[in-house]
């Protein structure tokens, strides 16, 4: 059975790794000179591209929860994250089903040992691109910021997030990350009163969220949920909240252009989200030309969509609006 621990090795910096359909849970690799961090794929050149041949629904990357010294959340010496990107540049993940991580936490530790339960960049430069993350767990005993998170330091695109959990102070399941064009679900209990959907320093655009965000975040052209509240460096620029409004809670945040409301999604409660014809979200906003070539390049290499299709829907996942494509519901379960 090939395991992308004896490919990985071989790959070079500019390299593509094909995965073929199937379930990769096995051949875990230790970190070098970092202690207590497992993975399924760890990526230590430049330029190194994954990619699921058949797509994320048929290519499963599966975490661990540690069998050895566990916690009751699985947590422990031998814990298993999905991936690791070491302090590289240039590397894409595409096509991938990444679930079942578990981070090292049972006894308090910090740093890398939490972060990133289903991608961690290690001071390093990822795209993550049509990709399901779903069921990962992560758990911090820290009472400060720890960056405890399910993806870390990624660029983010036309992915979908569900039944993810973070027990953590300040936790997220995306922190220091570039959003756009994603489907997120917190469909599992709020496991901790400070953890979030989408957790400090990031930057999300043209998305669909349904959980806690945090107040220093920016949301540009995103459905968030209703009465979303905005502190200190936050920001949202053309949104829609789903219910009441976005509330500003310190002179320094803004909120402008926001509508609030029933977005028209054809099922809030059943995470299905996309647009109806009639979706009050539709035509409402105009497009700034400056925000838009900021956060609105969302193909692999950056390059802008076409006028064509900003003409329909300019809020929310936009790929769930126009090609009809249903993210599937819970994948794996927890094990």
């Amino acid at each position: 059975k090939r395991t992308f621990a004896g490919v990985m090795p071989l790959a070079m910096s500019g390299d593509t790794v094909h995965a073929a359909a199937g379930t990769y849970d096995s051949n875990p690799v230790e970190v070098a000179d970092t202690p207590n961090v497992r993975a399924r794929i760890l990526i230590d050149k430049p330029n190194v591209r994954i990619v699921g041949d058949e797509g994320a629904e048929k290519t499963f990357v599966v975490g661990a929860p540690a069998t050895i010294n566990p916690d009751l959340y699985g947590m422990g010496t031998n814990s298993t994250r999905c991936v690791f990107v070491a302090d590289k540049t240039g590397v894409r993940i595409e096509n991938l089903t990444l679930t079942g991580a578990r981070t090292r936490n049972n006894t308090g530790e910090s740093g890398l040992e939490v972060m990133g339960g289903a991608v961690c960049a290690q001071n390093a430069d990822v795209k993550i691109v049509d990709c399901i993350i779903s069921n990962n767990y992560v758990f911090s005993e820290a009472t400060t910021s720890v960056d405890a998170s399910i993806v870390r330091r990624g660029r983010v695109v036309r992915c979908r997030f569900s039944d993810n959990r973070v027990n953590a102070y300040a936790g997220g399941v995306v922190i220091d990350s570039d959003v756009m064009d994603c489907d997120m679900v917190e469909s599992v209990p709020r496991a901790h009163k400070s953890s979030y959907l989408v957790a400090s320093s990031c930057n999300v655009a043209f998305s669909t969220l349904k959980g806690s965000c945090h107040s220093r975040s920016k949301y540009y052209y995103s459905i968030l949920p209703g009465g979303q509240s905005l502190e200190k460096e936050g920001v949202a620029l053309y949104c829609y909240a789903n219910g009441s409004a976005i509330k500003v809670t310190d002179t320094k945040a803004k909120a402008e252009n926001c509508l609030n409301g029933k977005p028209g999604v054809i099922s809030w409660t059943r995470n299905d989200f996309r647009l109806r014809p009639d979706a009050d979200v539709l035509g409402k906003v105009t497009i700034d030309p400056v925000i838009y070539a900021r956060y609105a390049q969302l193909d692999l290499d950056l390059n802008p969509l076409s006028s064509s299709v900003l003409s329909g829907n300019t809020m929310g996942a936009r790929q769930l609006a126009e090609s009809g494509w249903m993210p599937p519901g819970i994948l794996l379960l927890v094990r």
